[in-house]
Formats: structure tokens, C-alpha cells, sequence
């Protein structure tokens, strides 16, 4: 039942023509944490990790990344 609680892909496509963009648009997310998120993640772990483990952190921060790892 298009257009009761969702709208149908016709109107879908007309305001992505309005709005200057294509109608993949409007389902492309990207789920990606923000750095900052990354980063709270790293510290809290960091805090509650042991000796072994904390070093085994540094070591993979500060070895460089592979090409493929690099955005």
C-alpha cells in the first residue's frame, strides 16, 4: 500500500529530480562509527586493557598501514 505510511517510488524519483540528485541517493548510508567514535572506542579499551594487551594497541597504532588500509 504505497504512499500510506512510506512514500512510492514515483514520488521518490520526482524529488531526487528536484532536488538534483539520483534516487539511490536516498538509500545509500554510509554506517560507517565518526572518528571521533573510533577514537572513544580505542581510548576506553585502552583503559581497561592490561599490559600485554595495551602494547599489543600501541604496536598496531603506530605500525604503518598496508595501501589497502589507507583512505
Amino acid at each position: 500500500m504505497a504512499g500510506a505510511h512510506y512514500p512510492s517510488i514515483e514520488t521518490l524519483e520526482k524529488m531526487a529530480t528536484a532536488m538534483n540528485f539520483e534516487l539511490k541517493d536516498f538509500f545509500d548510508f554510509d554506517n560507517r562509527p565518526s572518528v571521533e567514535e573510533l577514537r572513544n572506542q580505542v581510548i576506553r579499551a585502552a583503559q581497561e586493557a592490561n599490559y600485554e594487551l595495551l602494547a599489543k594497541m600501541v604496536g598496531a597504532l603506530l605500525e604503518p598501514a598496508s595501501p589497502r588500509q589507507t583512505h
